[in-house]
């Protein structure tokens, strides 16, 4: 029997937060909330700007 898409993707987020330190996920949840301050189409180019440092955390945050 086959699991589902969804099934797969809550084991990955569950992985990926086992493997995130406690100091990782407090920048990326603070990043997620400021680019929700933003208008819509500026928050990819907001996230870019404000991650210069660190290429994969615009991506954490977008997904």
């Amino acid at each position: 029997m086959a699991l589902p898409i969804a099934h797969f993707r809550r084991l990955s987020e569950a992985i990926y937060h086992l493997r995130v330190t406690p100091e990782r996920w407090l920048r990326v949840k603070q990043l997620f909330e400021a680019a929700l301050d933003q208008e819509r189409d500026a928050r990819e180019k907001f996230l870019a700007v404000a991650a210069t440092d660190d290429p994969t955390l615009a991506e954490e945050v977008s997904r």
